[in-house]
């Protein structure tokens, strides 16, 4: 049986206590048992609380191994200057998507309001048909990469993406943005 000492602890400079060598390595080296230990009573609990939830509870296989994620480059925006929302969907193209996108849900009173369908659609061109990855989305636009990506998964579920996404190919103004990324 081992005992903690004051040598396994550290203070930092901001307050912080913090575990050092040899106790991390010990726990880290039973983690793995812990796991094994614990898991036929998380699968015990977990069967308690869906015999007694509504709908419908599907088991999920165990996973046996899990591979690490790739590493994915992602790639910034190419154009100088600052990127606002009227610069990659000005006037004259955002009056021919606009009417070809759903109208916008009922507003709740609580939450935060959805964001600006002229913004979302800022976000996935840039990300979509100018280069950039989702993750690199000017923040100047003001929508999050997450929510570029909901907005689209929503418009090609309800069948307006493909109108959409004519509109924008046939666009004249992002074939001058796309060159204009190369060029930079």
């Amino acid at each position: 049986m081992r005992y903690l000492s004051p040598k396994l602890f550290v203070e930092e400079p901001d307050g912080h206590c913090r575990l050092v060598a040899p106790i991390t390595h010990v726990i880290a080296e039973q983690c793995l048992h812990w796991a094994h230990s614990i898991a036929p009573h998380a699968v015990h609990i977990a069967r308690m609380l869906a015999t007694h939830a509504k709908g419908e509870i599907r088991p999920t296989t165990p996973r046996k191994h899990i591979r690490p994620r790739k590493y994915k480059r992602t790639r910034a925006l190419g154009l100088s200057g600052t990127v606002t929302v009227e610069r990659i969907i000005p006037d004259h193209l955002w009056a021919d998507v606009a009417p070809l996108l759903p109208p916008a849900p009922q507003r709740r009173s609580v939450g935060r309001p959805q964001a600006d369908n002229r913004a979302v659609l800022a976000g996935i061109v840039c990300a979509g048909h100018l280069g950039c990855s989702y993750t690199k989305i000017p923040p100047t636009l003001g929508v999050s990469a997450r929510t570029c990506r909901t907005r689209l998964d929503t418009w090609q579920h309800t069948g307006t993406w493909p109108a959409i996404q004519r509109v924008l190919d046939d666009s004249d103004h992002l074939r001058q943005l796309r060159t204009e990324t190369t060029r930079t």
